[in-house]
């Protein structure tokens, strides 16, 4: 192979195992593991989309954007709804 085949293959998986790590602290890894086994734009798209309410990233992200950390509620009701009952019961 030539070098510059080698570099944009290099390229391309780092991007792959980067929107992989994202996606996941959006809480989206069966998306993940979807995107690597059968279709790998669904990595992109993952990465790309509002996260979970209840995930890592929209707790460190969202708390500074409002109108995000609303679409997400909005978005995952379900998620919403579990997150607040489970914090409800703690305190």
């Amino acid at each position: 192979m030539s070098g510059g085949v080698v570099v944009f293959l290099l390229i391309y998986l780092g991007s792959l195992v980067w929107c992989t790590v994202i996606g996941a602290q959006k809480g989206k890894g069966t998306m993940m593991v979807c995107g690597w086994l059968l279709f790998t734009p669904l990595i992109y798209i993952g990465a790309c989309r509002i996260a979970k309410p209840n995930s890592k990233w929209a707790r460190e992200k969202y708390t500074f954007d409002p109108a995000k950390q609303q679409m997400s509620k909005i978005r995952f009701p379900q998620e919403w709804l579990v997150m607040n009952h489970l914090s409800s019961e703690t305190s």
